[in-house]
């Protein structure tokens, strides 16, 4: 499970990278070899631009958090456990 969660932490990483890069290019243009940021200030203007548009983004609900999902879990285990109490008698 913590495999799942760091591949997809270093997606996100990336993504918001690339965003960064895109947003910098558009208020400097200027990169060095590499794609490297020359002008720290524009650099950080980007981030916190990038930044706020991650929080105008709706974040979905974790999995488990869905109502949907725990009431399809709690129901599951009772007819298994149903099952398993017909299956025994």
């Amino acid at each position: 499970m913590e495999f799942i969660k760091k591949y997809f932490d270093k997606k996100c990483r990336e993504n918001i990278e690339k965003k960064v890069l895109n947003r910098y290019n558009e208020l400097a243009g200027a990169l060095g070899s590499g794609n490297e940021m020359l002008n720290r200030d524009k650099e950080s203007r980007a981030r916190d631009w990038v930044k706020e548009q991650e929080k105008l983004i709706p974040k979905p609900d974790p999995f488990w958090n869905s109502r949907t999902i725990q009431a399809a879990f709690i129901t599951g285990g009772f007819a298994f456990l149903v099952a398993l109490f017909t299956l025994l008698n």
